[in-house]
């Protein structure tokens, strides 16, 4: 566990996405190596922390915050679109943008999605191990659609998470359940390489390529609850036989 956190550190250049996926991974494994998990995250985040003030000096550190948030201010003089975000934010802005809070709504469902995630991953049972792959996939789609800014490249994180879904999907996962048509449809979109590059290059519109994320997201916690339920009214079963 202290060399997985070490590793998810090294990414801390990306801390939009690391951050976010740390907090659900620590959920997830807090029963057996959460302190272990923590110890190499935090140990390598402050080695490459002085690392960057010893390469730039504490100015422009403390300057970045404020660099980030005129980078959103001002959408990069255009370079940076919302409409071009595969995340929650990018879908609620091609229908919302307008809407007077915007922001909080998004932040709102950001957080509603978000807690969603943890609570299915911090979910326990030692009968359920092979699950934990669904759970891994399911906090990469829920960082990646909370994620306040995110772009197409940073899609790449989604690779581990498809293999692994696509490796249960008409075994462990039935297609004929709603979960399993809702994660069918959206790899389906997701593994289709010509779309994403017709709404980026054509339209502009990448936006809408979270909807196939955000169809993923919906299937595998309804996926992993519809397990838990099942477990759950075995145990009962195997109590009131007793």
């Amino acid at each position: 566990m202290v060399s997985a956190g070490a590793w998810l550190a090294c990414g801390m250049f990306k801390f939009h996405l690391v951050l976010p996926f740390m907090v659900l991974m620590l959920v997830q494994v807090k029963p057996r190596g959460g302190r272990q998990f923590l110890a190499g995250f935090v140990g390598v985040c402050l080695v490459l922390g002085a690392v960057s003030i010893a390469a730039v000096g504490a100015g422009q550190i403390i300057a970045y915050p404020s660099y980030v948030l005129g980078l959103e201010k001002t959408m990069a003089m255009g370079a940076i679109m919302p409409s071009d975000m595969p995340n929650l934010r990018g879908i609620l802005y091609l229908v919302l943008a307008k809407v007077r809070y915007f922001d909080g709504l998004v932040i709102l469902l950001s957080a509603v999605l978000y807690f969603r995630a943890a609570r299915i991953c911090g979910s326990s049972d030692p009968d359920r191990d092979d699950d934990r792959d669904l759970k891994f996939s399911l906090a990469v789609f829920a960082t990646v659609l909370v994620s306040y800014h995110g772009l197409g490249y940073d899609l790449c994180v989604l690779a581990i998470p498809l293999l692994l879904v696509a490796g249960q999907l008409g075994k462990q996962i039935r297609l004929a359940s709603w979960s399993g048509l809702a994660i069918g449809v959206g790899l389906a979109a997701l593994l289709f390489s010509p779309l994403p590059l017709v709404l980026l290059m054509r339209y502009n519109r990448l936006a809408l390529f979270g909807w196939a994320l955000l169809l993923c997201f919906a299937g595998l916690a309804g996926e992993l609850q519809s397990r838990s339920l099942r477990t759950q009214e075995r145990n009962q079963a195997a109590l009131t036989a007793l």
